[in-house]
């Protein structure tokens, strides 16, 4: 068995570009392919600009990137075409610059839910943007990346199950369906409950009693603003990921969240994950990130 490479990537809120950059620039320096790219909801899928959410509009009068899919993927055809992007994308299939790993990733609490459900027309994975490249894996839904078996629950954890309700919160329905199933990767939103710190408060009880039925050996969640620790529930290691986005830093903005961006490499020996080094992506910043 070959050792498979993943990237897994956590809140984007639109920031696509750059998540694209991190990843092709990480092939290039370490001088190998990636075979998948795994994301943790919050995408900023919303191809419609009046159908932005409170909250996106809100951070887009400060981060114009937060509306980057409209901007540069938006289907049929972007209003503007980025040479990043292009580059990226529609490089040389040998060059190390080029990404051609599949890109996986559940929605969030923030996206177009509506428009979501339109451009993948019901079905468990799709792409949803003008490249054919962003696929949404649907809450329940178990797919295959890398000759791995991959499952996602989407939405953001329920604070009050009652009034919870998906796609925006966990799917109870999902998660039910999932528990009687294995598969080797979980990709949620949020995190479980009981990892102690802000979970506690802010965990999905839903999501806790999928792990502890299906045990995954691997769960990768997103949503929180608080950096948990690799936490061990039975035989599932859980594992947070930060926004993909460039940390405020005084008046300005710094380089890119420590933990936004994590390599999982799966071979004979089983799932090693670690964090992307901060000596690494420390230079990656808004003043650098397109010429590196």
């Amino acid at each position: 068995m070959s050792t498979r490479t993943l990237a897994v990537f956590g809140d984007t809120h639109g920031h696509l570009r750059l998540m694209l950059k991190l990843a092709s620039l990480w092939q290039r320096e370490h001088g190998l392919r990636l075979d998948g790219i795994l994301q943790c909801g919050d995408f900023g899928f919303f191809p419609d600009l009046g159908r932005l959410d409170r909250a996106t509009v809100a951070h887009a009068r400060h981060n114009p990137e937060e509306l980057g899919f409209s901007r540069y993927f938006a289907r049929p055809e972007p209003p503007e075409r980025c040479p990043v992007v292009e580059r990226i994308l529609r490089g040389p299939p040998g060059d190390l610059r080029s990404l051609s790993a599949p890109i996986v990733w559940t929605h969030g609490n923030h996206e177009d839910f509506d428009a979501l459900a339109e451009a993948t027309g019901g079905r468990e994975r799709a792409a949803v943007d003008a490249y054919g490249v962003f696929e949404h894996l649907d809450s329940g839904a178990i797919t295959t990346v890398a000759d791995l078996r991959v499952a996602a629950v989407g939405g953001a954890p329920e604070r009050n199950p009652a009034r919870a309700s998906p796609p925006q919160f966990v799917d109870p329905a999902a998660c039910r369906a999932l528990a009687r199933k294995r598969f080797d990767i979980l990709i949620t939103h949020g995190s479980m409950s009981g990892l102690g710190g802000e979970s506690d408060d802010w965990g999905s009880r839903r999501l806790r009693r999928l792990v502890e039925a299906a045990q995954p050996p691997i769960h990768f969640y997103a949503h929180h603003r608080e950096a948990f620790p690799i936490t061990k529930v039975g035989r599932t290691r859980t594992l947070f990921l930060d926004d993909v986005q460039f940390r405020r830093q005084g008046r300005g903005r710094g380089p890119v969240n420590d933990c936004c961006m994590g390599i999982l490499s799966w071979g004979r020996a089983g799932p090693a994950f670690d964090w992307v080094e901060p000596s690494w992506s420390r230079r990656v910043t808004p003043h650098t990130w397109r010429e590196l």
